[in-house]
């Protein structure tokens, strides 16, 4: 008797989690364009903080915010960053604007409110899902740390300086751009 209700409790188990299976996997949507719901958005995004936050620990190397380590920050965000994030940090450049979840802005408070160390995290290992890579293989921490003193750096930005950025990338596209639905 116990090992019967035990048999069948153990088929409804498998019949309602085959059942949720078959629901999720018709009806989830795994296109990038399928913007998430507000309740999936604050969900994920909780979940990433605390994941990230439970992770991270102070890099061993501490850098000073000096020019020179401004500088080597920008050079690698313009090299590996700013086709994503753009190079005024807002998450609007071509590739920005199509990826899902959207990319965040740099200079927004959510973003700036990570410690350094969460954001050095961040930009070691990337995040599933979301299209940001990680570049531990590729990046020192010095150079990983001097992003994040570069990232800091957009909280900063005036609105001419932020201006001058989209100017030099409007340059650097050489005239390169599409409209929404544009195709070539």
């Amino acid at each position: 008797m116990n090992a019967r209700k035990i048999s069948l409790g153990i088929l409804a188990t498998a019949a309602m989690v085959g059942s949720v299976t078959v629901l999720a996997v018709t009806q989830f949507n795994p296109s990038a364009r399928q913007k998430p719901g507000r309740l999936e958005t604050a969900v994920m995004q909780r979940v990433k903080f605390w994941a990230i936050q439970r992770r991270a620990s102070a890099p061993t190397v501490q850098l000073e915010r000096t020019p020179e380590n401004l500088r080597s920050g920008r050079s690698h965000f313009e090299e590996h960053c700013a086709v994503c994030h753009g190079l005024d940090g807002r998450g609007q450049s071509l590739i920005g604007r199509g990826l899902n979840p959207p990319v965040p802005d740099l200079a927004s408070p959510s973003v700036q409110a990570w410690r350094d160390a969460d954001l050095f995290w961040i930009i070691q290992n990337g995040i599933r899902f979301t299209g940001m890579p990680g570049f531990e293989d590729t990046h020192s921490d010095t150079e990983t740390l001097q992003l994040v003193l570069y990232v800091r750096e957009f909280a900063r930005l005036s609105d001419q300086d932020r201006q001058a950025l989209l100017e030099q990338a409007a340059e650097n596209n050489q005239g390169h751009t599409h409209a929404p639905g544009e195709e070539h």
